[in-house]
């Protein structure tokens, strides 16, 4: 095998040199600098030294120039005969501000990316040749490394106002456009009126007792997102990814004209009838823009490698994480573990520019507030971080399953089919309480008026108006609801 001929690893010696001379000249711009660069963003030893001098000149609050800097160095015994006093006082002939910092930063900083990447290959190459290392293991390494190579990608942020101007002008024109989604649709028009759909950079928190339906909504949250054209993710550390294929699956049997329960699909209790409808239902499914991932026991650390490589390949939109007590906690005590993994959360959803919707525990001493049995945002398992980190937390409530014969007090309709879903924290706008008729057997936000004739409800006299309640007309909206066919759902899940 013929040897390709080596070659040199990319730098700019003149844009180094610049960039150090700037800062010799202008103090203050060593902060700009350094928010990117570090030692390793230098390829000359010589300018390695100087930038170790300048940081701890910086560090003590002395005066960064060519006589400070020789007697640094001389100091730390880095003078020699490239580096002296005359070359030191060269940096700064020729410059004369510093316009141009900025683009020499990210030219540096690229030249050392492109290092970076070349010695991950190369050490990735070398142990595949050597065989003496796990395949997984190595693979598992260089993915590590090449998130770790990626993260200066994130620190080159244009932070000046007229860029940010122009992001403002960006999203009010995508408001305008949109009817004021902003992020990816959630499917439900009364709930996209409140919150402009998922916006990316934030945190939404779920929370329900157990069989309120958190993880179905969550399903049908994802699915609708799918359908909307933008990709999503579904974390599930307690169900598998069959059982969660089966749920999407039950919501396209009911956009195909039938009413099959997901429980009913999972154990293959099905007509010959149904298996036919089942089976396209998977198959649908399958092209959805949608991952399902239901490894156990994930920490923040997992979630961040699988979601950089989701956002840079798939260009993930929404994370779904189902759910956060669970996790593994690095620090054992819920509360703080709880509080920590949120923080982490919330900075993954800033630094990757996606929505991340962890799904929450309820409290079960909230059957002590009587009444509707409505929770509040005190009853989320480890309240104290989800509440701060959230930027958005919404709680569920099906009162059918708190009171079979629940009623709505202001109404009288029957509330069986109905799920609240309590807008109890928004940092950027409303609150507030939106009722949907939810079928959770299929996972499915069903118009009003078919549930309650599925289920034979009837009142005063009369099947009950969909207007009745506060209804979507958006995306669920706009499904083939027709021709349903009446199974008995009394195996409904409890999730």
């Amino acid at each position: 095998m013929v040897q390709s001929k080596e070659r040199e690893k990319p730098y700019s010696k003149e844009t180094e040199q610049a960039i150090l001379g700037v800062v010799m000249l202008e103090n203050d711009t060593y902060f700009n600098a350094s928010s990117v660069l570090k030692e390793d963003s230098f390829y000359f030893e010589n300018h390695r030294q100087i930038w170790n001098a300048m940081t701890r000149l910086t560090a003590r609050s002395e005066p960064i120039d060519a006589f400070m800097l020789l007697e640094e160095l001389t100091r730390t015994n880095h003078i020699n005969e490239a580096l002296n006093k005359d070359y030191l006082v060269d940096l700064t002939s020729g410059i004369s501000s510093s316009y141009n910092l900025e683009s020499h930063i990210k030219i540096v900083e690229q030249k050392a990316m492109s290092r970076r990447l070349l010695d991950m290959c190369m050490k990735m190459q070398d142990s595949l040749y050597r065989g003496d290392q796990d395949v997984m293991a190595i693979v598992a390494q260089a993915d590590a490394e090449m998130l770790a190579a990626t993260e200066a990608i994130h620190a080159y942020k244009d932070t000046s106002i007229d860029h940010v101007g122009l992001k403002a002008l960006e999203q009010l024109e995508k408001a305008i456009a949109f009817d004021g989604i902003i992020g990816t649709p959630t499917g439900i028009e009364s709930i996209d009126r409140i919150l402009g759909g998922w916006r990316p950079g934030r945190i939404y928190t779920i929370g329900a007792r157990t069989r309120m339906g958190k993880s179905a909504v969550a399903a049908a949250f994802a699915y609708n997102a799918a359908t909307y054209g933008d990709h999503c993710v579904i974390f599930s550390m307690e169900m598998e990814d069959v059982e969660l294929l089966n749920r999407l699956a039950a919501i396209r049997v009911r956009e195909l004209g039938h009413k099959i329960p997901y429980s009913r699909i999972d154990k293959g209790h099905l007509t010959k009838e149904e298996v036919i409808v089942v089976r396209e239902a998977i198959n649908d499914v399958r092209q959805l823009p949608i991952d399902i991932d239901d490894t156990p026991y994930l920490n923040a650390m997992k979630v961040k490698a699988k979601l950089s490589k989701m956002v840079r390949k798939k260009k993930t939109k929404v994370a779904f994480l189902d759910f956060v007590q669970i996790a593994d906690l690095e620090n054992k005590n819920t509360a703080d573990g709880l509080s920590n993994f949120m923080t982490q959360l919330k900075n993954m959803a800033k630094e990757l520019q996606i929505a991340i919707v962890p799904l929450s525990q309820i409290d079960r001493m909230t059957e002590k507030h009587g009444g509707n049995g409505r929770p509040g945002i005190a009853d989320l398992k480890g309240s104290g971080g989800l509440e701060e980190k959230s930027d958005v937390i919404m709680l569920l409530t099906r009162p059918e399953v708190i009171d079979p014969d629940a009623v709505d007090p202001v109404t009288g309709n029957s509330e069986r089919g109905i799920m609240y879903i309590d807008i109890v924290k928004h940092k950027m706008g409303e609150t507030g309480l939106v009722k949907e008729p939810f079928d959770v057997s299929t996972n499915f936000f069903a118009p009003l008026a078919e549930m309650l004739e599925e289920q034979g409800v009837i009142l005063n006299g009369q099947l009950q108006p969909a207007q009745a309640y506060e209804q979507s007309s958006g995306y669920n909206g706009t499904r083939n609801n027709q021709n349903i066919s009446s199974y008995n759902t009394d195996d409904d899940p409890p999730f």
